[in-house]
């Protein structure tokens, strides 16, 4: 979440972030209730100053022997109003929060800016695509006539570009997660990791996934108050940095982990999740 004070500092930049990663949030709203959240502020500490003040003279009067009614009455609607101004500010604050939850993070300064997918530059290059002396099938093909892939069973149990993995096929997934872990915690230096598969609102809220995607969150059983079943492995691993930063933290490979969802939403172009014209993180698994 973008701090505050930033935000109050640095309207243009912040709007200028937003044309660039295409997001049309408006901050408008953003500003109005940061302004008038310090316009009460101002005032109830104003109003604070004087019943402080009201009150020493209430004190005084009773000690002098005189009548310190009217004056305690106006420190009352006094307080009164304080109260009603700190309710006020509850709200609004509460109000702000959802809406800077709402607001992306900052990209990195070397992130492209781009549409989509087709304006992300290639940066690497391992090999040379091979050459075919015949017309070679598409993986989709391929994998029905070996057995290996389901697409019809897989759209009628999830939806459309979901597939069985079945027989030798689910045999070569595992085959590849197992290698890929035990190279990278044996050979390279990283540290598996298994998280929970729920994760609390506190979770959801530091990785950006409510309030936005609150409608497509699977809730817990009521018997586990307040948590998620996990929709991505990297939510924990996130929050698990946040929490190692001020001491070491290793490097991660992590587990691979089911993912859930009441509606997840269809990946956009070929890309999957993991990039994007826009996104400003680096892996480094």
């Amino acid at each position: 979440m973008l701090d505050m004070r930033w935000i109050r500092e640095n309207r243009k930049d912040l709007e200028q972030m937003l044309q660039a990663r295409n997001n049309a949030f408006s901050v408008g709203e953003l500003y109005d209730l940061d302004e008038k959240r310090r316009e009460i502020l101002t005032s109830m500490e104003e109003k604070k100053a004087r019943r402080n003040e009201g009150s020493k003279k209430v004190g005084l009067l009773k000690k002098q022997g005189e009548n310190a009614e009217p004056l305690m009455e106006e420190m009352r609607f006094l307080g009164d109003e304080i109260k009603g101004m700190e309710e006020e500010l509850s709200r609004i604050d509460a109000g702000l929060e959802e809406i800077v939850l709402q607001i992306p993070n900052l990209p990195h300064e070397t992130v492209p800016l781009g549409m989509d997918e087709t304006n992300n530059p290639v940066i690497h290059h391992w090999g040379e695509p091979r050459k075919f002396d015949f017309e070679p099938q598409p993986h989709w093909d391929l994998g029905e006539s070996l057995g290996i892939l389901d697409f019809e069973r897989g759209v009628k149990l999830a939806e459309s570009r979901f597939t069985v993995i079945r027989g030798k096929g689910a045999l070569l997934m595992r085959g590849l997660t197992q290698f890929m872990l035990d190279l990278h915690t044996r050979e390279h230096g990283f540290e598996e990791i298994m998280p929970p598969l729920l994760v609390n609102s506190a979770t959801m809220q530091g990785t950006g996934q409510l309030p936005k995607l609150r409608m497509i969150s699977t809730v817990a059983p009521r018997t586990i108050s307040g948590s998620f079943l996990l929709q991505r492995f990297l939510l924990p691993i996130f929050m698990l940095e946040k929490f190692w930063r001020k001491s070491s933290f290793p490097s991660i490979s992590p587990l691979t982990l089911p993912a859930s969802a009441a509606n997840r939403e269809p990946m956009e172009g070929t890309c999957g999740e993991f990039c994007g014209s826009t996104s400003s993180t680096k892996w480094s698994w």
